[in-house]
């Protein structure tokens, strides 16, 4: 018997590179550091990336990204490797890893808009 993984993707491009943004990893990924978290898909997930990179409609110049959920760590915001217009919109420091009503609102916000 075959086990039958899916996933959720979305196809983009940017600035000619093309790139598909899987939604649906976070059971995947086990870590609770975002180092951790990478070499964790460094040793276990690298057939799940070249299947996602190279699958019938792959291409050879494409990039992968999975959408995980929050990670508390020690990285302050001057030291995360981001762009600073992502920091800026997106990076959201949350006190004690608890979920302020405004965070869980702008959440739902953004994956309300992606299903109309």
């Amino acid at each position: 018997m075959s086990a039958r993984l899916e996933l959720d993707a979305i196809e983009v491009h940017a600035e000619g590179e093309p790139g598909r943004v899987i939604t649906s990893a976070a059971g995947l990924v086990r870590g609770d550091t975002m180092a951790e978290r990478f070499a964790y898909c460094r040793s276990h997930l690298d057939g799940l990336r070249q299947l996602i990179l190279h699958e019938p409609r792959g291409y050879p110049g494409l990039c992968a990204v999975f959408i995980l959920p929050v990670c508390i760590d020690e990285v302050t915001e001057a030291d995360a490797l981001v762009p600073e217009r992502f920091k800026a919109v997106h990076f959201t420091r949350l006190p004690g890893g608890a979920p302020t009503p405004e965070f869980v609102q702008r959440l739902q916000s953004l994956f309300s808009a992606r299903q109309r």
